[in-house]
């Protein structure tokens, strides 16, 4: 299955076939002058065709799929998330908005939530959308990451409560394994003790990282002089965003789709979390930055 294909996204979606990827991530052109390799980032008709490309993922994705659509903005243009965003819903229902902070850094010196900026009018520019998309409501593992334990955040940190939810969060994906809306209805079936206990034995409470972060995601970014050693691609995302929605919503052997690779960063992701992979990319630079990446 794991593949990279050099076209036209609309020209290769329609080479892959009906309800058989599991979880798309993406972040494509925002049509705002950036100057890629094979592309004019300027289109008189964008969202007409972003319209086109999306009806084709929807056509894609599994039912219980998810679709996750990574959109920046500039303040030339604070409406583009929002004109994307409704431009997806009408061939899916969002089910998640996450807020990705970007948080620079160069080697290993993190060099915090901001960005210099030289305008008198507006503030800086240090947060992006992640639309999660899906047809349904797409099962999210929420324990799949969390961040770090920090006993100085507001409200504390109550172990025993945390550990107490955990108790209660494994017993009802349990039940809804077994076919049961909630863990009261499933007690009875014979086989719920003995799933709980390996349910937990694989997946012991951890109190260092069981804190759930919510929709704000703070994410550390290499520039892109650290990722490619000089300016290859002009917009690149960290792998840790494609990875924790690869964590929240698949399973090792699931396919993961991105029709815009870019620099391959979805890609690089999916294979390292055992996950099946389909990139396109039109410009045949990209291709071979990705090739190398991988």
């Amino acid at each position: 299955m794991n593949k990279l294909i050099n076209d036209d996204c609309l020209t290769a979606l329609t080479y892959i076939p009906d309800d058989s990827i599991d979880c798309v991530i993406t972040s494509p052109p925002y049509n705002l002058g950036i100057k890629y390799a094979d592309y004019d980032d300027k289109r008189p008709d964008y969202l007409e065709w972003c319209d086109q490309w999306i009806g084709e993922l929807a056509r894609v994705l599994k039912e219980d799929g998810s679709f996750f659509l990574n959109v920046g903005w500039t303040t030339k243009n604070f409406q583009l998330p929002y004109q994307l965003m409704g431009v997806a819903e009408k061939h899916f229902n969002l089910q998640n908005n996450i807020i990705w902070v970007k948080h620079l850094k160069v080697g290993d010196t993190p060099m915090g939530y901001y960005r210099p900026s030289t305008s008198n009018h507006h503030l800086g520019n240090t947060w992006e959308h992640l639309f999660h998309f899906s047809k349904k409501k797409a099962m999210c593992d929420l324990t799949s990451f969390v961040g770090e334990y920090n006993d100085t955040r507001p409200g504390g940190y109550d172990v025993a409560r945390r550990e107490k939810y955990y108790g209660y969060r494994m017993n009802r994906q349990v039940a809804r394994k077994l076919g049961y809306g909630d863990t009261p209805d499933a007690r009875d079936h014979p086989d719920f003790e003995r799933l709980v206990k390996e349910a937990r034995a694989n997946n012991p409470f951890d109190p260092v990282r069981a804190k759930d972060e919510g929709a704000v995601w703070y994410i550390q970014y290499d520039s892109v002089r650290e990722v490619f050693g000089s300016m290859k691609h002009p917009a690149v995302f960290p792998t840790e965003l494609a990875e924790r929605a690869i964590l929240m919503t698949t399973q090792p052997g699931d396919v993961v789709l991105d029709p815009f690779a870019g620099s391959g960063t979805t890609l690089v992701a999916a294979k390292g979390l055992d996950r099946e992979y389909i990139g396109i990319e039109m410009s045949k630079e990209y291709c071979d930055l990705i090739r190398t990446r991988m």
